[in-house]
């Protein structure tokens, strides 16, 4: 849940199928809110190489989001393009602003789409957000080497900033096979980012309860497939999420050791379901690969000072989405 340009991609591809499904105009201005929950089980840190760590807990925490967000469209006219084909009308650019809350944290975003055809984006856009301490959770803070430990940052004199673009390809086999039971719906998207963190001489930081962060540009992949149908249960499928820092060194002296370039993956089973036409729900189940240490360990807090050894597959979590569109 705190993948902001996937999110963009996600919202953009429901809206698109969902008025392509309807045959509806597109208005201009889509004022929505979002809501996320995420229910976390515990499973046990496993030693050595890549391996299988199975649930040892049904509870490990939760995790709660609300984000309001504003979106403004205005058409343009691409010469030399059919704009009466199916492929190729409604293009726009799409300005986007957001505000995001959570128990920990506050979070203004921007961002500006180019949709130059239905099935291909281009995104550029920006976020600063600052956190707190709430009932023993951490917002912000950076990690001390010498007590092994991560230390809360001062809020609002600490802040997260990241800056993305990405470009996104979007297909949906109804376009060329018309039919409302004939939507199979394709995305891949890869994003650039770059992540800094304010306030603190701390080379590992934490941001929103995500531990082992580190400044440095990174890469974002997402990829997509599901099968869209009329009804309550409106879309069905498998995502996989890709991520990790381009250059090891991000990390600085443990850069070797902690696996600085390591690509954390997440696969992701879900479902969207259409409660009315403003109100929309998606239920994901996430399978994560962290990495793998060849020292026993029991926190996530000692994992900075390990030595990388491999990749560990796990179930992390029960995720809900639901939006509502003004």
């Amino acid at each position: 849940m705190k993948r902001y340009g996937i999110s963009v991609v996600l919202s953009a591809l429901l809206f698109t199928t969902a008025a392509s499904a309807q045959n509806a105009e597109k208005s201009p201005l889509d004022v929505s809110v979002t809501t996320d929950f995420a229910w976390y089980t515990a499973s046990a840190y496993c030693s050595g190489d890549t391996h299988y760590a199975p649930v040892t807990g049904i509870y490990d925490g939760i995790q709660a989001r609300t984000t309001l967000s504003a979106l403004y469209r205005i058409p343009v006219s691409i010469p030399l393009l059919p704009e009466d084909s199916m492929l190729f009308k409604d293009n726009n650019i799409t300005f986007t602003g957001q505000f995001e809350v959570t128990p920990v944290s506050l979070m203004p975003k921007a961002a500006v789409s180019f949709f130059p055809a239905a099935f291909l984006v281009f995104s550029a856009g920006g976020m600063a957000g600052t956190g707190w301490d709430l009932a023993g959770i951490q917002g912000i803070s950076g990690y001390d080497v010498s007590e092994r430990t991560y230390k809360s940052l001062t809020p609002f004199r600490s802040w997260y900033l990241c800056g993305y673009a990405n470009g996104t390809f979007m297909f949906d086999t109804a376009a060329l096979w018309p039919g409302e039971w004939h939507h199979i719906v394709m995305v891949a998207n890869y994003e650039i980012e770059y992540r800094i963190m304010t306030g603190t001489s701390s080379t590992v930081w934490d941001w929103q309860t995500t531990k082992g962060c580190a400044d440095g540009w990174q890469y974002d992949q997402y990829y997509l497939i599901a099968y869209q149908m009329p009804g309550i249960i409106s879309l069905a499928g498998i995502s996989a999420e890709l991520y990790g820092h381009y250059n090891a060194a991000d990390y600085g002296d443990i850069a070797d050791s902690y696996g600085g370039d390591f690509m954390t993956v997440e696969i992701c089973p879900l479902v969207q379901l259409r409660l009315s036409e403003r109100d929309s729900m998606f239920a994901m189940l996430n399978f994560k690969a962290r990495r793998s240490f060849r020292e026993n360990h029991s926190s996530e807090d000692e994992e900075p000072l390990l030595t990388y050894t491999g990749r560990e597959w796990y179930f992390q979590r029960i995720a809900l989405r639901w939006k509502h569109t003004f």
